[in-house]
């Protein structure tokens, strides 16, 4: 299995390219020509604000489909998604035979098939198929709908499954959990997971102060990683992980989560560098080096810029000299400085030791990311996380218009992980994009299948078999996505378009003007204008049709 080494600056180098083509609203051909700016490859080492995806849709107009969630949302999702959870979600379920006990109300032969149901749901969750692992659970009670033990550890499957209700489902069985504070650390990352820091935090103090009573000493620290890394603190955050891998070293998770924060450690001390001293060699050498693997040339040019500048730390450099000092101390004034043979961990807790300069930025952005290329590569030795990074390179290859590596990349991860239903999806949202519906629809459909709580996946396998032209299993997994997700719009605008088919206009009109907000070509503007139309409404057509070329003319005005 090819270790990933250069996934970092893959991705570094996709966030070089896309925010300027979002900012400049070039031309595709322009797109295709103009090289990317060398200060990009910076900005988004530092800050890492993934730009929002260009998505277009068919112009039809009548015709059009709504776009897929942007490629930012999908990003977040695969680099953040799995790392808030605990990897060990046995930690927080009652087990087979305390199920057993309380939940059997019938005969032994009762009992022993509940205990196989538990039985194969823990395996669905060992195995993280947590979508097959809450249907499980959800079979079970519709057999015991009295069991409280089985709906908690149905609220935790469907927690680790990503479901959009997981928040709700926690609180409302919580005092069912088996441990009061590993059911209110689970509670509150999930908090975390959606976006609300402040209750999460509430929620975790407490906890973690001082270990509470009943929680695992892995599960104490992993809560104390994910806390700081969520408040802006990812070096803290890094420290614990660095505690927790003493535990638990070869648990692959979290080596990803080490991955992540080192990487948002390395943006932060980026961003630093480049608010501090922005003309630095230092500075200048990393922004090369964010964008030597693929654009070497330009790499070359902003080194010879950097030549010409005078850093006040560490004089000019000849651009001939350039890729010999890209990973030495280069003109260091102390000597104690670690450089880049150091351990990269040991490394970086030495360079906290040292007052703020360029070169220390520098320094412990370069500690920061080897540490994250080592512990993603140590990840990807799970075929879950190889998975992942699988899909972040995928997704960087999107975001730099490259479709061909981008379904490369899926392929060869599907050789090697082919039951991952994150990688089917990718490769179906492709297809879908490129109106190969067939290819689509089968690669859809396998995701649909491995993981049936992905409310994105359902919407996008229901809009192909709409454009397939059968509305009626188009209407089935729509109302499946909006089951999961009821604030995913963009299945809305898809299931409006199924009611059309199916001659229901007033849904067709109540989910048309309900997603309304996530277009802007003007394409659903239209649609509601015929619609208002057919429906008598002229006086609403006419609003629509006016504010469908009022869109156009902007997105015309913008490209």
């Amino acid at each position: 299995m090819r270790v990933l080494k250069d996934l970092l600056v893959c991705v570094l180098v996709a966030g070089a390219v896309l925010p300027a083509v979002a900012q400049n609203q070039a031309s595709p051909k322009e797109q295709q020509t103009k090289p990317p700016a060398a200060a990009d490859a910076l900005e988004f080492l530092g800050s890492y604000s993934a730009p929002n995806a260009i998505m277009a849709t068919e112009t039809g107009h009548t015709s059009a489909h709504p776009p897929s969630p942007s490629t930012d949302r999908r990003l977040r999702q695969i680099e953040a998604g799995s790392t808030i959870l605990p990897p060990w979600p046995m930690d927080f379920l009652w087990p087979a035979k305390s199920l057993q006990a309380e939940c059997s109300a019938a005969g032994a032969a009762e009992g022993e098939s509940l205990v196989r149901e538990v039985q194969q749901a823990e395996s669905a969750l060992n195995e993280s198929r947590f979508g097959k692992a809450a249907a499980i659970f959800n079979e079970i009670l519709k057999e015991r709908s009295t069991c409280t033990l089985a709906e908690w550890n149905r609220a935790v499957a469907r927690a680790y499954a990503g479901f959009p209700s997981a928040l709700t489902d926690l609180l409302s069985t919580l005092s069912n959990a088996p441990e009061a504070a590993s059911g209110h650390l689970l509670l509150g990352l999930e908090r975390i997971a959606g976006g609300d820091a402040d209750e999460a935090r509430r929620e975790l103090l407490p906890l973690l102060h001082e270990r509470a009573p009943g929680l695992p000493e892995r599960d104490w620290v992993w809560g104390q990683a994910v806390l700081a890394g969520s408040s802006g603190a990812p070096a803290e955050a890094r420290q614990w992980l660095s505690r927790l891998l003493v535990l638990e070293s070869e648990t692959p998770a979290v080596w990803f989560a080490m991955g992540g924060v080192a990487l948002e450690e390395a943006r932060e001390n980026s961003r630093r560098l480049g608010e501090l001293a922005p003309e630095s060699i230092w500075n200048r050498k990393l922004e090369s080096e964010a964008l030597a693997v693929r654009y070497p040339s330009l790499a070359q040019r902003v080194m010879a810029k950097g030549a010409t500048s005078t850093s006040g730390d560490a004089g000019t450099v000849p651009p001939a000299s350039a890729a010999t000092q890209a990973n030495a101390k280069a003109s260091s004034a102390d000597e104690n400085i670690p450089g880049e043979t150091e351990n990269p961990e040991v490394a970086l807790q030495k360079l906290t030791a040292f007052p703020d300069s360029p070169e220390v930025f520098y320094l412990r952005a370069r500690a920061a990311l080897r540490l994250s290329q080592s512990a993603y590569a140590r990840a990807a030795l799970s075929p879950t996380y190889n998975a992942q990074l699988r899909a972040l390179r995928a997704l960087a290859a999107e975001q730099e218009h490259d479709e061909a590596a981008a379904i490369g990349e899926y392929r060869v991860g599907l050789a090697e992980n082919p039951r991952s239903a994150l990688l089917h999806a990718g490769l179906g949202h492709l297809y879908r994009a490129r109106s190969d519906l067939e290819l689509a629809r089968v690669e859809l459909s396998e995701a649909s299948r491995l993981d049936p709580s992905d409310p994105v996946v359902a919407f996008e396998l229901g809009d192909v078999y709409l454009r397939l032209t059968q509305p009626n299993r188009a209407l089935e997994l729509l109302n499946r996505a909006l089951e999961l997700d009821a604030g995913l719009l963009l299945a809305r605008w898809s299931r409006g378009k199924a009611y059309l088919a199916l001659g229901d206009t007033e849904r067709a009109r109540a989910d048309l003007e309900a997603a309304a907000p996530v277009d802007t070509t003007g394409d659903l503007q239209f649609q509601l204008a015929r619609l208002y139309q057919k429906l008598g409404r002229p006086d609403l057509a006419q609003q629509a049709q006016k504010h469908s070329e009022e869109q156009r003319k902007t997105k015309e005005g913008r490209q």
